[in-house]
This record gives structure tokens, sequence and C-alpha cells, in this order.
């Protein structure tokens, strides 16, 4: 497994100028959240500063995906070239993943899902496979109230993985991460534990030891994305201190 930190877009230009932060951080991986212009150039300088860039988030805006069933022809053409130049982008990074929001794979009734939408994912996989980075859909734990994921799995021309997106404030105790997995209804490439400074729930040592032996015993290669979600910079980066420096002396 690997591990990754995901900054928070309002914050990557601090870190982009933290050269201290960086350097003590040998190995971090940024997850990317926002692809604004501001973000790009504060992204682009943690690259070359050394810092891979393994996974994009957010590929789609959430209310472009919602309503992919119906746009017209047009301006799915020209979502496509949106994409090209996002995965071109990409590539310059080295990215491996790409994952888009919970609500593309979800829907309320799974027979509805039009050709259109289907012929724009098998579009979207294929393009991201030729250029090795693989599509990742949002698998949100737990799972939102009311809702199904779409069943793609005779879907033999859409090449997909899962993304693991897990809440740690609503876990409920009884659920162990080895439960979780199981769960999941997708291949599983990469994992995101995202958590809050209020809630005062955190992914501590324990948390840690355990979700690291159930990965490996699963051979899993993929990443590891811890994502806290604090206000003020200074407290984020204590976390990611901290959870660096457990990987380290692992």
């Amino acid at each position: 497994m690997k591990w990754v930190i995901d900054a928070p877009s309002e914050m990557l230009h601090k870190l982009a100028k933290d050269q201290e932060m960086l350097d003590q951080i040998e190995g971090l991986q940024v997850d990317i959240s926002s692809f604004s212009d501001d973000n790009k150039i504060a992204v682009e300088t943690i690259a070359y500063a050394g810092v891979p860039i393994l996974c994009a988030s957010s590929l789609l805006p959430d209310h472009i995906v919602r309503n992919l069933e119906n746009v017209d022809s047009f301006f799915l053409n020209l979502l496509q070239e949106h994409v090209q130049k996002q995965i071109s982008w990409l590539k310059t990074f080295g990215c491996s993943y790409v994952s888009v929001s919970p609500v593309t794979a979800i829907t309320k009734d799974v027979e509805k899902q039009s050709r259109t939408v289907l012929n724009f994912w098998e579009y979207l996989s294929s393009e991201l496979a030729n250029s090795v980075i693989k599509l990742c859909f949002n698998y949100t734990y737990p799972l939102l109230p009311g809702m199904n994921y779409v069943d793609f799995s005779d879907n033999d021309s859409l090449i997909f993985f899962g993304y693991l997106d897990l809440f740690m404030n609503n876990l409920n105790e009884e659920h162990s991460i080895s439960e979780i997995l199981k769960e999941c209804p997708f291949n599983i490439s990469a994992i995101r534990i995202n958590y809050t400074e209020t809630e005062g729930i955190y992914p501590d040592e324990d948390f840690l030891i355990n979700l690291k032996e159930e990965l490996d015993k699963r051979q899993f290669k993929g990443p590891v994305i811890f994502h806290p979600l604090y206000e003020k910079y200074r407290t984020v980066r204590e976390e990611w201190l901290r959870i660096s420096q457990f990987f380290n002396q692992k």
C-alpha cells in the first residue's frame, strides 16, 4: 500500500510555499481536489518540489454528472474535450488514479440508465486506460440512505475500479475494515479516510495498525488517502506529520 495525503484545495498554496514541510515528509503524495487555474499552479509547484501527484478527484463537477442523462450530444462533445485536456495535464505528473463523485455511480432507478450515459463512461474509462490512469467510482461508506449503486459488472467495455470513501465520523464500531471492504461492490483500488476536527474522531495508531495489517493481508497495492477536514493549516500540517511518522517508522 501507498499512503497519500489529501491537501484541501484552499491549503494547496500554503503547502506549495512550505518547503520545510515538503522536505520533512519525503514520499508525500497529494490528492488533487480542485482543477481551478490557481490550484493548478500550486499543484505544479508542489510536483516540481518532488512530491508525486498520484490521485485526482472531482474530475467532473457533481452538478454536471447528475444531469448527464439530460444533456445533448453537443454538450457531451464539449465535455469530452474538457476531460481530454484534464487527462493530458494529469499525465505530466504521472497521475495513476482519477475518482468521480458517488453520484456518478448511484441512481434511484438503475433501469433508467441511458445508453448515452453508459457511452460516456465507456469513453472516459477508455481514455484513461490509454493514459495508464485508472477510473475509480467512489463508494461512500456508510452508504447514503435510499440509494443504490449501479451494477456495471456485466459491461465488458467499461473499465473501472473502486474508490472507497470512508467517513470515520459515521462509522459504527461494530464494522471492521475487513467487513467494510467485503461490502463494497467494486474492486477497490484506492481508499480515502475522511475525518473532522470537531468530532474528535481520527485514525489513531490502533486504527492505522489494523488498517495496515488488513490491507497487507489482501496485498493491497493502491493508495490510502488521509483527508483531515481541519480548518487551520497549522493543525492539518501537524496531522500530516503524524501520519508520515507512523508510516515511516513501520
